[in-house]
């Protein structure tokens, strides 16, 4: 992956970016003239008309560009929502890498909507979307996602380590809680984060007692909001989907609404949940609430002010294990 197209395509010129995807995608009729809208760690990803455009950012996003192509037919049936839909997924030739395009799902990502629980109906949708993917059998997906073998580890220790060394990888000095307020989080909040990254203990419970497909990176700008009575217009992102604890993705629920909009996503949850998942759910959503609040530091201002409403929900003391 290190053609002089692709190094610019993922460069930082946004301008000489747009137009190599324009040359790239010069043969695809019904294209309108792409313009850069953005990217996670995996993707970047332009607008063109009614369009999307979606280039892998490693060799790992590549490898995973077909299979995701193919999960999506399963889900696109599965799902009362929209998916990304492909109406290409094209093969190496210009650039070194596969890439993708799609048509666009149209609605308010996530990201932006500052009370998703002022929405009627949008936990609601939410957690029969999650129910009827949890749900999917695997034998549905096995070409695609092999399940796991054994339990996904409940590895609470090794989730926060990771966390903090990310954290870590920024520099600056002073302990977690400073370097969360130097990085701009109140100091209250970063006292409440830093004690949390520095606790020697860790909740104990057993792994999941089965795997299911889940997101996986169930980010806020990844979930695409509508009005009732279809508040919740689409999800995007299939990259991370694959076989683990359904709790990963309810505790981007928690850290997105908060607890009283996790309640009542569970309330519309019917798929088989273990007892021991209220722990498992505000541990993984604090570490990721973290993660997302200085992984955005230098990011979209919007994502921004989303990892801190994330990480208010996360630490709320009024939900306690939920």
């Amino acid at each position: 992956m290190t053609s002089e197209p692709l190094s610019i395509l993922l460069g930082d010129d946004h301008l000489a970016a747009a137009a190599v995807a324009a040359e790239v995608a010069q043969g695809i009729p019904g294209l309108g003239a792409p313009h850069y809208l953005g990217e996670g760690q995996d993707f970047r990803v332009f607008a063109a008309g009614e369009h999307v455009l979606r280039f892998p950012k490693h060799a790992h996003a590549a490898a995973w560009l077909a299979r995701e192509h193919a999960l999506l037919g399963v889900l696109a049936a599965r799902l009362d929502l929209a998916v990304p839909r492909h109406v290409e997924c094209l093969a190496p030739g210009a650039l070194p890498v596969p890439w993708v395009v799609a048509l666009r799902i149209e609605g308010t990502p996530g990201h932006l909507v500052e009370r998703p629980g002022d929405i009627p109906g949008l936990a609601e949708s939410l957690g029969r979307a999650l129910a009827n993917l949890h749900r999917t059998p695997a034998a549905d997906v096995a070409a695609v996602v092999a399940p796991a073998a054994g339990h996904d580890s409940w590895d609470p220790v090794a989730y926060r380590q990771t966390v903090r060394d990310d954290l870590e990888a920024l520099g600056g000095s002073g302990d977690f809680a400073a370097r969360l307020q130097a990085l701009g989080l109140p100091a209250e909040h970063a006292a409440r984060a830093g004690a949390f990254l520095a606790a020697a203990e860790a909740p104990c419970a057993p792994p999941p007692s089965a795997l299911r497909l889940v997101h996986g990176d169930l980010d806020p700008e990844h979930l695409v909001v509508g009005r009732p009575p279809r508040p919740l217009v689409g999800i995007l992102d299939w990259s991370d989907a694959r076989f683990a604890d359904p709790a990963r993705d309810l505790a981007a629920v928690l850290s997105w609404g908060g607890a009283d909009f996790l309640e009542r996503a569970l309330a519309a949850y019917d798929a088989p949940l273990d007892p021991e998942v209220r722990i498992r759910v505000p541990y993984l959503a604090r570490c990721c609430a973290i993660d997302a609040f200085f992984s955005t530091v230098d990011d979209d201002p919007a994502l921004h002010r989303c990892a801190r409403r994330m990480l208010d929900n996360a630490f709320d003391p009024g939900h306690g294990a939920i």
